[in-house]
């Protein structure tokens, strides 16, 4: 992860170098695009939240009968 970040630090290190050779992905915007692909619920954690999702609720529904 360390090394990832180093890595990201330097990418963004370039967005203001000048108009010409610079580019517009400062540390925020490499933020935006990153984090969404690196902190998602892996496969596993989302079944297991759809597997108590769906069974707490046919509970609550089976009570209200």
């Amino acid at each position: 992860m360390e090394i990832l970040f180093c890595f990201l630090n330097w990418v963004s290190s370039f967005a203001y170098t000048d108009e010409e050779s610079g580019s517009k992905m400062d540390i925020h915007n490499l933020a935006t695009v990153i984090a969404p692909n690196i902190l998602y619920p892996s496969a596993k954690q989302v079944t297991a939240n759809n597997n108590k999702s769906s069974s707490s609720s046919s509970g609550q529904t089976a009570g209200t009968n």
